[in-house]
């Protein structure tokens, strides 16, 4: 009874780690969505800084601060991926 409890309660725990992992891949996607976004955003100020057309110093220097925050979120979700990918093979080998 009671190896059984504990492996129902490892299924559970894996269930939960599964749908976790699905919400930060998806968050990974929209992180790279943003990544790609925020470069060609600040790319194009930069240059229209550089032609004189339009823009100032400081929509650029907000340009390159975005970039660079969706690209540290972009790096924390893998790194979330990959904590819940380690617990779950923990999880597997407990349960074997």
């Amino acid at each position: 009874m009671a190896a059984e409890a504990a492996i129902q309660s490892l299924d559970q725990q894996k269930l939960v780690r599964a749908t976790i992992v699905t919400q930060v891949r998806a968050d990974i996607r929209a992180s790279e969505a943003d990544v790609t976004r925020l470069h060609l955003e600040t790319a194009c100020q930069q240059t229209q800084l550089g032609t004189g057309i339009v823009g100032t110093r400081q929509i650029v220097e907000l340009a390159i601060d975005n970039d660079k925050r969706a690209d540290a979120t972009l790096r924390s979700n893998r790194a979330k991926l990959e904590q819940l990918r380690q617990q779950l093979n923990v999880l597997d080998k407990q349960r074997a």
